[in-house]
């Protein structure tokens, strides 16, 4: 007798310790059920962290629903980051160019020789050298009229804005608004160096007035954001995230240069 009640006894210890094993078990899975519907549906008993989520997903929806292709300037283009740039944006609006047909179409300036001094253009004006060889650049006012005339050839009513000069948080600000912004960076996020420059050529008019180039000078197109970071389409290395804090530093040393798309005119 004493022997059946012992074997009794453990068989309950036995059952309570699986029934125990199961309900935590059980529980797990509701938790995990629980948790992937609100994540699914939005859901979420935290203010704070609903309304950073639904910030991250308007900024992504609303970028990356323009479905912006990477486009790649080598091997064509050596020097070519900003037509690169300016075509994954006119892409984004269902504006058809490619890379080096906005290169061809973009006004240029070469480099020559006056009186034993080298001459050339502002980059503002055209793009210095070639974006076909190792050459130089162009900057944001010479793209946004070049943008402007691929825009007016597909009939749409968009307008190439030169938006130069705006802060960080206004830069943001179209990012939370769906647009994205071509940004003048350097590559790699690297300080400028200043190294080569020419004297300033003005229609027929040579002048005394000396242009440093800024070496590095890149063009990214920027698509998102975080805290910390920033998403770009970089054409050297494709989809990329730079530091936030540094890029927008770059992008002040660099003239504080940025090109949109301003739709509904």
């Amino acid at each position: 007798m004493k022997t059946g009640k012992k074997r009794q006894l453990h068989r309950i210890i036995f059952l309570s310790i699986i029934f125990g094993i199961f309900s935590i078990f059980y529980f797990l899975v509701q938790e995990l059920k629980s948790e992937e519907f609100i994540e699914n549906n939005n859901v979420s008993i935290n203010k704070t962290d609903l309304s950073k989520r639904a910030e991250t997903n308007y900024i992504s929806k609303g970028i990356e629903g323009r479905k912006i292709p990477v486009i790649l300037q080598n091997p064509q283009l050596p020097s070519g980051c900003e037509s690169a740039a300016a075509v994954m944006l006119l892409n984004a609006y269902g504006i058809l160019a490619d890379k080096e047909e906005f290169a061809n179409a973009l006004p240029l300036c070469e480099l020559e020789w006056h009186n034993g001094k080298k001459y050339a253009c502002h980059p503002s004006e055209a793009f210095v050298g070639s974006p076909y060889s190792g050459a130089y650049g162009v900057f944001s006012e010479a793209v946004v009229k070049t943008m402007q005339e691929f825009i007016d050839q597909s009939g749409r009513d968009i307008l190439a804005e030169n938006i130069s000069g705006a802060s960080e948080e206004e830069i943001l600000e179209y990012l939370n608004q769906g647009i994205p912004v071509c940004i003048w960076i350097t590559m790699d996020l690297k300080k400028i160096s200043y190294k080569n420059g020419w004297y300033l050529k003005y229609g027929n008019t040579y002048t005394n007035e000396y242009f440093e180039w800024p070496g590095g000078e890149h063009c990214v197109l920027l698509t998102g954001y975080e805290k910390d970071i920033v998403t770009v389409h970089d054409p050297l290395k494709g989809k990329i995230n730079y530091t936030r804090s540094i890029f927008f530093e770059r992008y002040k040393d660099m003239g504080s240069q940025a090109v949109i798309l301003a739709e509904d005119l």
